[in-house]
C-alpha cells in the first residue's frame, strides 16, 4: 500500500496559522483566495484521477478522487460558513480525516494499514484501551474515510481538552477557545481521528434478547463506558450527562435557551442523536456571559445564549436529517495526572 503522505498534494498535519481567523485582516479576500486555490487544486486532482482511471489504475485514481473531494469541499465549506456567520467566526473547521482511505491489497489488514498511517507503537497502545464492561473488537477496526463520514466525536473531545488546558494555563475563555480551535481548519488531528476509529471499535452489541428496560440500561452502561475511555485518551474526565428533555427541533427555542442558560459554566460535548440514522457531536463552551460553539462541520463561533439555542436546533435538524433529535450535554474536567 503506497503512502498518501508522499504526495505533495496530500493535506499535512502541520497546523495552520495560530492567529485566529477573527484576528486576521482582509477576511473576505482571504476566504475568496482560499476558495479559489482549493477549487483549482481539487479540479487538478479530478483530472489526474480521470487519467489514472483510463490508464486502469483504480487505486491511484481513487486516491486523487478523494483529494479532489477534500479540497473542493474544504474551500466551499469555509466560504459557506463565512457567508453564514461572518464576524462571529473565531476559526474555521473541517470535519474530515487527512488520510485517504487507500484501497488495500488482500493480504493487508486494517490493523496493518493503521500501523502504517499512525505508527505501530501508537496503535498497539490504542488496542489495549477498554475495561471489564467494553473492549476493542478488532473486526470493527476501520480507517476513517475522506469521502464518507467524519471525525466529529474525536474533534469535539479533543477541542474540550485543549480548551480546558488553555484555561488551566491562565488564558481568558476567548483566548482558550482560539488556542483550541485553530488546529481544525484543515481537518481532524491524528488524535481526533484515532478517537473516532477506536470509538467505533469499542463496539456495543445490540441486546434484542433483553426486555426493553433492561436492554436500554445495558446499552447505556456501555455507551457511557465508551465515552469515559475515549475522554481519558485526551486527558479528560467525564463529570455529568445532562439530557435535554425535548426532541422536537421545530419547537420555539425558548425552552432550549432556558435549558442552556441554567447549565454550569464549562466545556461540553453535545451529542445530537436521531431515533434512527447517524448523529453528530459538537462542543459548547459556557464562560460567564460568553458562549462559544465548535461545530466540526464548519467553524467555531461566538454566540449569545439565544443564538446558541437556535444554532443547536438548526444543527440538530441538518446533521441528523430529522426533525426529532435527542440532545445530551456531557461536561468534562481535566483528568488529574
Amino acid at each position: 500500500m503506497s503512502s498518501i503522505n508522499c504526495l505533495s498534494l496530500s493535506p499535512t498535519y502541520e497546523h495552520p496559522s495560530k492567529v485566529a481567523f477573527m484576528d486576521q485582516r482582509l477576511k473576505t479576500l482571504r476566504v475568496v483566495a482560499d476558495l479559489t486555490s482549493d477549487v483549482i487544486i481539487g479540479l487538478f486532482c479530478k483530472i489526474i484521477s480521470a487519467c489514472l482511471w483510463l490508464a486502469c489504475c483504480p487505486g491511484a485514481s481513487y486516491r486523487y478522487s478523494s483529494l479532489a473531494h477534500y479540497y473542493i469541499n474544504r474551500g466551499c465549506d469555509h466560504a459557506t460558513a463565512y457567508a453564514t456567520y461572518s464576524d462571529k467566526i473565531v476559526n474555521f473547521a473541517y470535519n474530515t480525516p487527512r488520510h485517504v482511505k487507500e484501497i488495500l491489497l488482500e493480504e493487508v489488514s486494517e490493523k496493518k494499514a493503521l500501523y502504517q498511517m499512525y505508527g505501530k507503537k501508537r496503535i498497539q497502545k490504542w488496542l489495549k484501551i477498554g475495561n471489564e464492561i467494553i473492549s476493542v473488537k478488532k473486526k470493527y477496526l476501520s480507517r476513517c474515510d475522506m469521502i464518507e463520514g467524519g471525525c466529529c466525536t474525536g474533534m469535539s473531545f479533543e477541542f474540550n481538552a485543549k480548551y480546558l488546558q488553555g484555561i488551566e494555563k491562565g488564558l481568558e475563555p476567548l483566548e482558550a477557545v482560539k488556542y483550541a480551535s485553530y488546529r481544525y481548519a484543515k481537518g481532524a488531528t491524528k488524535k481526533a481521528e484515532l478517537i473516532q476509529i477506536f470509538g467505533k471499535a469499542l463496539h456495543i452489541k445490540k441486546r434484542k434478547d433483553l426486555p426493553e428496560k433492561e436492554r436500554i440500561a445495558w446499552e447505556t452502561q456501555r455507551v457511557v463506558a465508551r465515552w469515559c475511555i475515549l475522554a481519558d485518551k485526551v486527558g479528560l474526565k467525564m463529570q455529568k450527562i445532562t439530557n435535554y428533555p425535548h426532541t422536537d427541533m421545530n419547537k420555539k427555542t425558548k425552552q432550549l435557551e432556558r435549558f442552556v442558560k441554567q447549565l454550569p459554566d464549562g466545556a461540553y460535548t453535545v451529542l445530537l442523536t436521531p431515533d434512527k440514522g447517524v448523529g453528530h457531536a459538537i462542543s459548547v463552551v459556557k464562560a460567564d456571559d460568553e458562549c462559544f460553539l465548535f461545530n466540526p462541520n464548519d467553524a467555531t463561533c461566538a454566540f449569545d445564549i439565544k443564538e446558541i439555542a437556535k444554532e443547536l436546533q438548526s444543527i440538530g435538524k441538518e446533521a441528523t436529517q430529522s426533525p426529532k433529535c435527542h440532545i445530551a450535554f456531557i461536561s468534562f474536567e481535566l483528568n488529574p495526572e
